[in-house]
């Protein structure tokens, strides 16, 4: 049942009330008792003002410096712009998301609002919403990205009413299996070593996490978008052997070649069968671009290989506050690609401005509005059995 109630407006104020509350508590007790950190006890206090302590902060390593940002809040507690910068610390040194929050919340109800501010605090808004979906709390989600709407005074971030909309949808979907599924295979390359500095790694335990919570957010758009006509049922498969090649493209820059990898790969061959796509996750350390869409896999039966869709996209942007276009967002942009191919949508990227005149029908204004009108106009057009490589595509064994 779908909880609208305006009284929830109140509940967000008494919220950040709480919050500020909490936070000067923790504030004085800083204040008169210290913090025990690494290497000793550290005291906030030998620094006589607010702007003294920043200084100090900013010069410091971040568990040292988040003591005196709490300090410099305290010394000033009406003044936003010193809550801001500790919300910002938390933002962007320490990714402690609920307390930055908090804290821009504090900074904005003493009327601080300058550009960057705000932007962190909506930004930081998207992060929670993105992870709060990727676990099934769509209701959470739904009022972190309301408030990233009412607080958004800037031009970024165009998908976050479209955003809040497909959660509305998620609140109010059927409990019922959805009527078509699309099978995915997420493969997690567990170490590239290629014996070049710029691109080995070691896959974490928190990138398989963000994968997990990404794969789930790209689920619940799929069912949000189709009205659940269709699914994502998925699968993980960790790939121990490291990866010793990859497409380089530059000193900098490098793909998996997925056709390489796939017919040298016994267990990822084998499952070509049985899935519709394969999602390669793997521990590029430095930004590495995504790409999706489709391709002939081979190793077992179809000497040509046979079509699936085929996504890969570097670990360090499954996190929800990785560089650039991240998190289920990005899962789903690439996603979109696989579709694409399966129904022939042409051209790319309709959704950019110089691309849009190919779509006359659409009238939205951001990339995910755009999704959502293929998915009521497009995709049913041509049937959902459509969006089904297994079905159109199967493996014939020799």
């Amino acid at each position: 049942m779908i909880d609208l109630d305006p009284r929830r407006e109140t509940n967000e104020t008494v919220r950040t009330a709480l919050a500020e509350i909490l936070l000067y508590i923790g504030l004085i007790a800083l204040f008169f008792c210290g913090e025990w950190i690494p290497g000793g006890r550290l005291y906030a206090q030998d620094c006589a003002s607010a702007s003294d302590c920043l200084k100090t902060a900013e010069a410091l390593s971040n568990d040292r410096a988040l003591q005196y940002y709490q300090r410099a809040a305290l010394l000033q507690p009406a003044n936003g712009f010193f809550h801001a910068r500790l919300g910002q610390h938390y933002y962007k040194r320490m990714r402690d998301y609920r307390h930055a929050l908090d804290s821009f919340r504090t900074a904005r109800a003493h009327g601080f609002r300058q550009d960057w501010a705000v932007l962190q605090q909506v930004s930081t808004l998207s992060i929670l919403a993105d992870i709060e979906f990727g676990n099934d709390r769509f209701q959470e989600a739904e009022l972190y990205l309301r408030e990233a709407v009412s607080v958004n005074s800037t031009e970024r971030f165009s998908t976050l009413a479209t955003r809040q909309k497909l959660m509305i949808r998620s609140i109010a979907l059927p409990v019922r299996p959805a009527e078509f599924r699309h099978r995915l295979l997420v493969i997690l390359l567990t170490e590239i070593r290629t014996g070049m500095p710029n691109f080995d790694g070691v896959l974490s335990q928190i990138d398989i996490e963000n994968t997990r919570n990404s794969v789930e957010g790209l689920k619940n758009y799929t069912e949000a978008l189709s009205q659940k006509k269709l699914t994502i049922e998925y699968d993980f498969l960790t790939i121990q052997t490291p990866v010793t090649r990859l497409a380089k493209s530059s000193d900098t820059s490098a793909l998996l070649n997925i056709e390489e990898l796939t017919f040298d790969t016994k267990e990822i061959a084998l499952k070509i069968p049985d899935y519709d796509t394969f999602l390669f996750i793997w521990p590029a350390h430095t930004f590495q671009a995504s790409k999706g869409g489709a391709g002939r896999l081979s190793g077992i039966g179809e000497s040509q290989g046979v079509w699936r869709g085929v996504m890969q996209i570097p670990a360090m942007r499954m996190a929800a506050d990785g560089p650039s276009l991240t998190g289920s967002s990005l899962v789903l942009h690439e996603f979109f690609h696989v579709l694409e191919r399966l129904i022939e949508i042409k051209p790319e990227h309709g959704f950019q401005l110089e691309l849009r005149k190919n779509f006359p029908g659409w009238t939205g204004n951001d990339e995910l509005d755009y999704y959502d009108w293929h998915f009521h106009s497009t995709i049913p057009a041509q049937g959902w059995q459509l969006l089904n490589f297994r079905a159109r595509y199967p493996v014939q064994i020799h």
